[in-house]
């Protein structure tokens, strides 16, 4: 008799296991509840690429073929769908083909932010948004403050950076003095050296979201130059140049020497090179101390296509200050002008703010 029930039991229960194996209608995942990015939080460098894989999944982690809609793609970054990704044989024609809907998608994500930051961009299907943050590390850094007069110091911030307690500012084989680091790395007070010819480098940083990582060395560095260098030549070969990277960024340097009188207004001209990576609407601004006011009396600002003058879409002569002025620039190469309205040539020093 036992012997009867056992086998009855054991044939119930392949039974039950063969109705369930058959029973397709029988959902054990559910409906797809969020959009899976991996990774969801990505580190690249400025002018770095990487890849980026996509999904639809429900509560267990299933995907459901699907494809996306990208927005609010963040200033500065390249989003690209990769259509190349898992193809697949084709039974019409013999050919190896990438489905536009699939169980994952995979999007390429690069970045132009030379002086880095956080951007974000959203992926949505079947309105189940995603959202994907890039912390872009830089290439560059914009140093507002600089050399003054000799021996002076001078405060020095990096909008964006953290300063080490032993962040360095080299110029080539010339050392800026550091004398003190703020405690929550904000600021620095600094002597720079003079006559520095080299490109700055800055040493010793984090970035403000990454506060934790320190970068060794920073090239591209916008602080000022007081390297001897003729001016009012065209071409000024030997002219400072501000590459600029976005946001807002300071150059401040003291007077030199007087140039040629080619914006015509009875005093020397210096010429500063400005590189725009990309086009937009720029102002430019130029300010500069109070003893060299009481002294030249006026300074008049250029933003120019070439050191002829020739073509200057900012033009700033007025007796205020500062001078300021807003176009739409392309992309290229400019010359921004420092022009005194009187030939009277003192030391003084400038700052010129682009934004």
């Amino acid at each position: 008799m036992k012997g009867l029930i056992r086998g009855v039991a054991g044939t119930a229960l392949v039974l039950g296991a063969t109705a369930c194996a058959e029973d397709f209608s029988i959902d054990f995942g559910g409906a797809p509840t969020a959009v899976q990015a991996s990774p969801e939080v990505m580190f690249l460098a400025s002018g770095a690429q990487k890849e980026l894989l996509v999904r639809l999944v429900n509560d267990r982690n299933q995907s459901t073929p699907t494809s996306f809609d990208l927005a609010n793609v963040g200033a500065g970054l390249t989003v690209t769908y990769d259509d190349q990704y898992r193809p697949q044989w084709s039974s019409i024609d013999p050919v190896l083909d990438a489905p536009l809907v699939k169980e994952q998608q995979r999007y390429i994500v690069s970045a132009n932010i030379p002086t880095g930051g956080q951007r974000t961009f959203q992926l949505t299907s079947g309105g189940i948004a995603g959202t994907v943050q890039v912390n872009v590390t830089p290439t560059a850094i914009g140093l507002a403050g600089g050399p003054g007069g000799l021996m002076e110091e001078v405060t020095v911030t990096a909008p964006g950076f953290i300063l080490r307690p032993n962040f360095a500012i080299n110029f080539g084989e010339l050392r800026a003095e550091v004398i003190s680091v703020a405690e929550d790395g904000s600021s620095a007070q600094v002597r720079f050296p003079i006559n520095q010819s080299a490109a700055p480098t800055i040493n010793n940083v984090a970035v403000s979201f990454l506060p934790t990582v320190t970068l060794a060395s920073i090239a591209n560095v916008e602080v000022i130059t007081t390297a001897t260098r003729s001016v009012g030549t065209n071409p000024d070969a030997n002219a400072p140049t501000i590459n600029y990277g976005g946001g807002t960024q300071v150059f401040r340097d003291s007077w030199t020497a007087p140039g040629d009188d080619i914006l015509a207004n009875g005093g020397g001209n210096q010429w500063i090179k400005l590189v725009l990576p990309a086009g937009g609407t720029r102002t430019v601004s130029l300010d500069w101390n109070q003893d060299a006011e009481a002294t030249y009396g006026d300074y008049d600002l250029y933003v120019c296509t070439d050191a002829t003058a020739t073509v200057c879409p900012i033009a700033r002569f007025t007796t205020g200050r500062p001078e300021t002025g807003s176009a739409n620039l392309a992309a290229g190469t400019y010359w921004i002008g420092v022009s005194l309205y009187q030939d009277i040539h003192p030391a003084g020093v400038y700052t010129i703010t682009i934004e």
